[in-house]
């Protein structure tokens, strides 16, 4: 029987470098998961009909401390996106 592999030695054998942009935990739980966060509420505003709550769950699993800057974020790029929408349809 094989045993079950150590979490841990995993990741120390993983670098940062070796996962891709997103797959960061670090992203999704800094600025550029906030700035992330703004730019999808923003864009759910105005034509891209898919809700930020995909991102939430991600950083949700992340960290869940943070989880309310990126809900703020994503609020004020939707008002942001909604108010330009407005702006526009006048």
């Amino acid at each position: 029987m094989s045993e079950a592999a150590d979490p841990q030695a995993i990741q120390a054998s993983v670098s940062k470098r070796d996962l891709p942009l997103l797959g960061r935990p670090d992203f999704l739980a800094g600025s550029g998961g906030l700035a992330l966060s703004f730019f999808w509420g923003f864009f759910e505003a105005t034509f891209f009909f898919v809700v930020p709550d995909v991102l939430l769950s991600l950083v949700v699993i992340v960290s869940f401390r943070r989880v309310w800057r990126h809900i703020a974020a994503a609020i004020g790029g939707a008002v942001c996106g909604g108010a330009l929408m407005f702006f526009w349809a006048q």
